[in-house]
């Protein structure tokens, strides 16, 4: 059974139903995400990764590969614990 993710956010329904989609899709069991911080640009860009399912897989990843504690991101998002 998998885990339900923590979310400690005020992000938008569509987006919180697109990660628990992908969890759930892609079986990733336990995650929690500690702080999202989101602006209109990288909200645009879930609902669109969210709309093409042949790519969901591949995005997720690149998302989750990002370096958070870049000084060079203007966002910083997806802290997470993996276990």
């Amino acid at each position: 059974k998998l885990s339900t993710p923590t979310v400690k956010s005020t992000i938008p329904n569509q987006i919180c139903n697109g990660i628990n989609y992908i969890l759930t899709r892609f079986q990733i069991e336990k995650i929690v995400f500690k702080s999202i911080l989101i602006d209109e640009m990288f909200m645009s860009m879930f609902v669109r990764i969210f709309s093409n399912i042949n790519k969901l897989q591949l995005v997720f990843s690149k998302i989750f590969l990002v370096d958070s504690n870049s000084q060079d991101h203007t966002l910083r998002f997806f802290q997470w614990i993996v276990s």
